[in-house]
Order: C-alpha cells, then sequence, then structure tokens
C-alpha cells in the first residue's frame, strides 16, 4: 500500500506536512473536490485536493466540513494555496487538530494532476511489489509443506513472514494461551469450515481460519500480527490454509486406509488366520509386526472412535486395534498400557493366549465386558476365573434353571441341600449344623433326590445343584421364586 509518508516523500510534489497525526495511513486514491460536502461521493481512504473555491469566507463552516471528511474515513486533505486562499485557513487547521485528518499543503505550482498521476504510479508499483510479495509467499509455504514435518514447517515461514506467530490448535483452542482466542473458537465451532473471524486490539490484528477440506475442522490456525495488516499477509494466511487442508486431508485419507488394514488384520487373527494377518500388515503397513502372545480387549461406550485417534497419537506400530461391530477391539500384549486411556469406556479384558488363540481371548474378554458395569467398568477374564464358573453366568438364566431344578423344594429342604455340599454329602456333619438326626438327613436327602429326579452322588447334579443354589440366595427376596412359595403340604418328618 502507498501512505501519507509516502506521497510526502516525493519531492517532485513538494507537498507541506500542516498537520500529520497519521502519516503511515493508507492512501487508496486521489480524488479532487470544490464541493462544500463532497463526502456522498467518497467512499473513503482517499486523498481529497480541494482549492476551497466553495469556501471562500468560511470561518466557523471549517469545523463541520472537516469533521465531516474525518468521519467519513477520509485519510489526508491537500490544499491548493495561492487560487481561492493565499494560504491553508488557520480556522481549518484549527479544525483538523481536534481530528486524525491529515492535512498537506499543495504550492501553486504542483497541480492536481500531478499529484494523481504520481499516487497512481505509488499504488500501480505497490500493487505489483505485493503481487511479488505474494508469489514469493506462496512459493516459500508450498516448499514447505513438502517437507517431513510439512505443517510445522508451513507455521513456521507463515511467522517469519507476517512477523507474528502462527499456531495450529485443536477444537477446543488447545494449546492456546489466549482467553479470548478460545471463547472465539467455541463460537465459531458450529459454523464448520465457515466460522472464519478476526479479533482487532491494541496489540495487533489475530486471525482465526478453520483448517479442513470436508466435514468438521479438527483444527483452527491462529496468526496474530503484531502490526498493520496488507493484502498480502491476507494471502499468505490463506495459502497457509490451503496448504495445512491439504495435508490434513492427506493424513485423514492414509489414517482411514490404515484402519480398514488394521481392522481386516483384527479380524484375521480373530478367526485363527494369523498368517494372513502378518501378510496384509506387512504388505499395507510395511514393518508391523504380530506380538506371539496377546490379550484381547473388548470395549463399548461412545468414546470408542476418540480413545483409538488417542491410541493412534500414543502408541507406535505395531496398533492392532480396530472399531468393529460397535465395539473398540484391541489386540495387544501389553493391556495395562491401554486402560489410562479407557475413561469413559466399558472394558473387557481377555486372557494372555498364544497370538494363534487370539479369538480364546476375545471369547473371554467378551464374558468380562457382560460383567461390566458403573461401578466395575473394567474387568479381566482372569478376575471372573478367580470367582469361579458363577461369574460367567447371567442371572435371568441361572434364575430360570433354579427355578426349574429347585420348584418342588421347600425351605427346609433348600437348607438341607446346601449344607449337604458344603459338607461332601457327609450326612453326620450336616446332621451338626442343622442340629438333627443322621437319620432325618438321610429322609431328606431322599426327598431331595426324588424332588430333583437325581441321585446326588452324582458329581455333575451336584455342580447343578450349587449354581441353582446360589441363585437361590441370591433371589431370595423375589416374589415369583420358588422358594417364596408355601411349603408342600406333605414333607417327612424330622
Amino acid at each position: 500500500m502507498t501512505t501519507v509518508a509516502d506521497v510526502l516523500a516525493d519531492t517532485s510534489l513538494a507537498l507541506g506536512p500542516l498537520w500529520v497525526p497519521r502519516p503511515g495511513a493508507d492512501v487508496r486514491w486521489v480524488a479532487t473536490s470544490e464541493l462544500t460536502d463532497p463526502v456522498p461521493f467518497l467512499e473513503g481512504g482517499e486523498l481529497l485536493l480541494t482549492t476551497g473555491l466553495g469556501a471562500v469566507g468560511w470561518d466557523a463552516e471549517w469545523e463541520p466540513y472537516v469533521h465531516r471528511l474525518a468521519t467519513a474515513g477520509i485519510v489526508a486533505l491537500g490544499f491548493g494555496v495561492g487560487l481561492s486562499h493565499p494560504g491553508v485557513p488557520a480556522a481549518l487547521l484549527r479544525a483538523a487538530r481536534t481530528t486524525d485528518l491529515n492535512v498537506l499543503a499543495v504550492p501553486r505550482a504542483t497541480s492536481f494532476v500531478a499529484i494523481s498521476r504520481a499516487v497512481s504510479r505509488a499504488l500501480d508499483a505497490a500493487e505489483r511489489a505485493e503481487a511479488r510479495r505474494s508469489l514469493t509467499v506462496q512459493r516459500d509455504l508450498a516448499r514447505a509443506a513438502t517437507r517431513p514435518d510439512g505443517p510445522a514447517a508451513v507455521l513456521d515461514r507463515l511467522a517469519a513472514h507476517v512477523r507474528g506467530t502462527a499456531l495450529l490448535v485443536d477444537p477446543d483452542a488447545q494449546p492456546h494461551p489466549d482467553e479470548r482466542v478460545r471463547a472465539e473458537i467455541a463460537r465459531l465451532r458450529p459454523l464448520g469450515l465457515r466460522g472464519a473471524s478476526v479479533l482487532d486490539d491494541a496489540g495487533g490484528r489475530t486471525a482465526i481460519q478453520p483448517v479442513g477440506l470436508h466435514g468438521a475442522p479438527e483444527t483452527y490456525l491462529v496468526v496474530h500480527v503484531p502490526g498493520r495488516w496488507s493484502n498480502g499477509l491476507h494471502g499468505a494466511v490463506a495459502t497457509a490454509v490451503a496448504l495445512l487442508g491439504l495435508d490434513a486431508d492427506t493424513r485423514a485419507r492414509d489414517l482411514r486406509a490404515q484402519r480398514r488394514v488394521r481392522a481386516r488384520a483384527v479380524e484375521l487373527l480373530l478367526d485363527g488366520d494369523v498368517r494372513s494377518a502378518a501378510a496384509v500388515l506387512s504388505t499395507a503397513l510395511g514393518g508391523t509386526t504380530v506380538p506371539e502372545r496377546v490379550h484381547v480387549l473388548r470395549c463399548a461406550g461412545p468414546r470408542r472412535d476418540e480413545v483409538l485417534a488417542a491410541a493412534e497419537q500414543r502408541f507406535p506400530a505395531p496398533l492392532l486395534a480396530a472399531v468393529l461391530d460397535e465395539e473398540l477391539v484391541v489386540v495387544t500384549d501389553v493391556p495395562r498400557d491401554w486402560e489410562p486411556l479407557l475413561e469413559g469406556l466399558r472394558a473387557g479384558v481377555g486372557a494372555a493366549e498364544p497370538v494363534e488363540h487370539a479369538a480364546r481371548s476375545a471369547a473371554g474378554a467378551a464374558r468380562a465386558l457382560a460383567r461390566t458395569g458403573p461401578h466395575a467398568p473394567l474387568v479381566r477374564w482372569s478376575d471372573l476365573v478367580g470367582e469361579g464358573v458363577w461369574s460367567i453366568l447371567d442371572d435371568r438364566s441361572t434364575t430360570l434353571f433354579a427355578d426349574a431344578l429347585l420348584g418342588g423344594l421347600d425351605e427346609e429342604l433348600i437348607g438341607t441341600l446346601g449344607s449337604f455340599l458344603r459338607h461332601h454329602g457327609q450326612r453326620g456333619a450336616v446332621a451338626g449344623e442343622l442340629g438333627v438326626h443322621r437319620n432325618t438327613v438321610r429322609r431328606r436327602v431322599r426327598l431331595i433326590e426324588r424332588a430333583l429326579g437325581r441321585s446326588l452322588d452324582d458329581p455333575q447334579t451336584r455342580v447343578d445343584a450349587w449354581i441353582a443354589l446360589r441363585a437361590v440366595t441370591r433371589g431370595r427376596s423375589g416374589a415369583d421364586s420358588p422358594w417364596s412359595r408355601p411349603a408342600p403340604a406333605a414333607t417327612l418328618d424330622r
């Protein structure tokens, strides 16, 4: 751009700086007018030239005239002396000193046409120089984008060209320290890729631009320039946004392709086809290997995609994880490394198995996942094994099983059966615990076997009865449970 100072510096014009509070103001064009109110015919940013022909005899009228020009955004008033007025009127200067309107004296020997030509030449030269600078900046940023550290290199070169700072932040404006920027990005987020903004303050200008080509922006470019902005700076920021958007789109496509490969490899591992899984990983991802022993993690919850993205940032290859059938499935040799990431998810962890038997670990992880809840969001298969077979049976099935098996027994016989199983069928120990005669125990056992239709000497019967009794113990308060019914009328006496 061409400034008031640049026009004054042209010695061929011999302009006199009478009141120049803003020498750095940009001159967009030159206009000439002898109207007492030229404002309706101006756009702002002009150097206005006049001889004051329509203002002969003015005094108090200069103040509203000057204030109209200043309010309209006229950057300077060039007053031609030696024609209508021998000099610049003192009342005009007094009025100008209450505004930021620059006032220049134009000598009789300098024509208005000469000033217009000089400014036009300066504007053309500035525009050509700006175009050359913009082209240089675009080439420099494009070269930076081809480097291995493309985004970081683009930001570094952009900051150098704008003589400010350039930072990529996430949709939560992290890691930007300015609260105003964070609040502005929060306001812009619903607008998606249309959400751009500029913040001005005494320290300069901050531009905020969404980065991306499709969908919601994953990052925002925040550029702060401490000085004045120009068209060239806008061009530099636009170029950087385009390059960063292309890089983000390319990385997103690559990531989607990698995820498809990993998902197929995980499916093959769960099918027991280790050789094909290793071939897929080696061919598509290069160097990715399969551990010899693995745990399978099965995770459910709305944050599964977010957790997968975090894992991709945290863990180097091999990363054998994928979202399959609404679950995040992980095949890993070190499951505890994943546990800090799983907050907000329910997760079941399978036992360590040779990778050829990953499906076995996955089945255990599914059982563990089924036992998770608000107070136990992460359950390991090894924990369930430690609790016994009861831990893997669902409540509904065991209740129905207990109803079918023990429905013919009253409370007395259920108590006897429990004691019988605890004491491994030793009638004397059962009699001692219940405080009855051994013959009473034998009679009750016969009655229990008759109701069950099985012999309690059969180990399978004892296992089934023990599981059913566990269900009885857990469900005694249920209104429809068999143990809440009245005892049969005909029972053996003690």
